[in-house]
């Protein structure tokens, strides 16, 4: 399950690598790229917030399958090239992306407990790495036109993962319907815990805005300042390093638990820009392996923080919320760079993005939770 939610990941995520072939091909400019963005952003927020309001752990399992047929078809309108089949084919790919979230996460919590409430992060970032990477080299080698090839390409794994999903769904039919039949209909967040969820939140958006600027802007970035080690790597070494951070959380609890990804954002940042400035590809490489790191905790410790103590058959609602809050802050982020860009150039509103996020991280230092904050036995953050 949560390999077909990374499979359908990977489709969103495969775009970023071919942008500079996109932007030969169809002459678009930094507002557009940022619309391609935003576009599949608003949907998938929209959806995931929607999702988070009502009961639908029920329908969880036809929600994660519907998704995989609708990323193919999203993957066959971006094959075709041109701007309407792109953007259509966003808007779709936010639609499946929405479906797929919370179901993915209830039916993971509901096969393997509470640890699978942050599996479905991890999963994610493995998945946008595996898109990333494999785009990348498709660019690089593919005898048959990259774009193309890559896009019919995952068409047809997400079929195949659609129906690999149905054998297993089929065969966990009953577990599933009594692991998602518990929990109200609504579960109300502590008015005490108030600070504590809106913590989780910003921090959990600051680091999704850093990774979303990445998928925006970085190829084009660096390719305007000649950068190409960074433009074609960067992203998969923040994907990576996001991932490497998840994974060495159970060490991290036992000789830093006082960490909080949001320490490491803006140093890294600072690194990355200053590398810009200086045109240092080792700067720029250790500024983004450096905030890929802070992402990678603050994202996986606002989603554990968040969903801390809700019934399995909730966490779906809780997974949607924060996800979809985290995607409509970026949303905003993004379209304001896009416009940013238009009026002076990519460079500066690339600069000018992370200079805020990394402003922004900083100041949710202080409250941002801990590693020893979201302890499996820590006090719940949901009322029953």
């Amino acid at each position: 399950m949560s390999a077909a939610f990374a499979v359908l990941l990977g489709g969103t995520s495969a775009l970023t690598p071919l942008l500079p072939r996109l932007s030969e091909r169809l002459s678009m400019d930094p507002l557009f790229v940022s619309m391609l963005f935003v576009g599949y952003i608003i949907p998938l927020a929209t959806l995931l917030l929607l999702l988070s309001r009502v009961q639908v752990a029920r329908w969880a399992p036809l929600m994660l399958v519907s998704s995989m047929g609708i990323t193919a078809i999203a993957d066959v309108l971006i094959a075709m090239v041109s701007p309407s089949g792109l953007m259509l084919g966003r808007f779709l790919y936010g639609i499946a992306g929405g479906a797929a979230t919370g179901s993915a996460s209830m039916l993971v919590v509901a096969a393997i407990g509470s640890r699978g409430r942050a599996v479905t992060a991890t999963g994610s970032i493995i998945g946008a790495f595996v898109g990333v990477v494999s785009a990348q080299l498709l660019s690089a080698f593919a005898p048959w036109p990259p774009i193309e090839l890559t896009f019919l390409g995952h068409a047809a794994i997400s079929l195949l993962a659609g129906a690999g999903l149905l054998v297993i769904l089929g065969l966990r039919r009953a577990a599933n319907r009594g692991a998602l039949a518990g929990g109200p209909a609504r579960s109300k967040i502590r008015s005490a815990d108030t600070q504590y969820n809106l913590a989780a939140l910003a921090s959990g958006s600051i680091a999704w805005i850093a990774l979303s600027g990445a998928y925006a802007y970085f190829p084009s970035a660096f390719g305007d300042l000649g950068m190409d080690v960074s433009k074609d790597f960067g992203v998969a070494l923040m994907l990576v390093a996001s991932v490497t951070a998840q994974f060495l959380e159970p060490a991290l609890q036992r000789i830093a638990p006082w960490v909080s990804g949001t320490a490491l954002v803006p140093s890294g940042i600072a690194l990355l820009l200053a590398g810009g400035i200086t045109r240092s590809e080792v700067a720029a490489i250790s500024g983004i392996i450096l905030t890929g790191f802070g992402v990678g905790i603050a994202y996986r410790l606002g989603l554990v923080a968040f969903t801390q103590g809700a019934a399995k058959g909730r966490q779906g609602a809780f997974v949607s919320f924060y996800t979809g809050v985290s995607y409509v802050v970026s949303a905003g982020l993004l379209f304001v760079g896009g416009l940013v860009g238009r009026l002076l150039s990519l460079v500066p509103a690339t600069a000018l993005f992370y200079g805020v996020v990394a402003v922004a991280a900083l100041c949710c230092y202080f409250v941002a939770p801990r590693i020893r904050d979201t302890q499996d036995d820590a006090e719940p953050l949901v009322e029953a």
